[in-house]
């Protein structure tokens, strides 16, 4: 990894937007920049973690229970079976972990809700699991592409106060989408098909 910091992430995205200026900390309000950047920064890194299933921010939990609902004839709820409790840190549920594991084909199907206590997943799944893209803040462990990424979109949220020009926003934008692309493709790159998988997708082609 390469050992990000936010403020390099920030100033990165400053010089995107033709910022001339950089920021050292964060918190403070030495400068429009640093208000600026305090007040997005967090919002585009989670936007960018909820737009791509990014592997190192990916983490698998079994889920608390909070209610049976199979056998509650009374319940309101008739259309799932079990609510889970929404772990803490997750950002984006990606997928119910069922016993077929990587290979299963048909996705087990959930929905999210909420009861007075918080949030709550919604499964028929028994035990269910979940793989999760998590709530991940530690920058020093951002992939490239991901750094990338997100400070093009903090470029494209930093375009409206600081630029006057809408071109400005809509290149960041452009750029960031590019990333999102890139970051497909280098995933795909760095993970491998199950050999089953592999077969039957050479079967269908030929």
């Amino acid at each position: 990894m390469a050992g990000y910091s936010v403020i390099s992430i920030c100033n990165l995205a400053l010089r995107r937007v033709g910022s001339r200026k950089t920021i050292t900390d964060l918190g403070s309000n030495e400068s429009e920049e640093a208000i600026h950047c305090n007040a997005l920064y967090a919002h585009a890194r989670d936007t960018v973690l909820d737009a791509f299933p990014w592997p190192f921010a990916m983490k698998y939990a079994t889920l608390d229970l909070v209610e049976d609902l199979s056998e509650e004839e009374d319940d309101e709820n008739r259309d799932w079976n079990y609510s889970y409790r929404y772990p803490t840190d997750c950002l984006k549920v990606r997928r119910i972990v069922t016993s077929a594991g990587r290979l299963e084909t048909v996705p087990e199907p959930f929905e999210i809700g909420q009861d007075s206590a918080g949030l709550l997943i919604y499964t028929d799944e028994e035990d269910a699991k979940i793989q999760y893209t998590a709530r991940f803040t530690n920058s020093a462990q951002f992939s490239p592409i991901f750094a990338d990424a997100l400070a093009w979109r903090l470029a494209a949220d930093l375009a409206m106060p600081l630029s006057q020009e809408e071109s400005v926003r809509e290149t960041a934008e452009r750029f960031y989408r590019y990333a999102l692309g890139e970051a497909q493709a280098t995933h795909r790159n760095e993970s491998q098909r199950d050999r089953s998988m592999t077969s039957d997708f050479i079967d269908a082609r030929e």
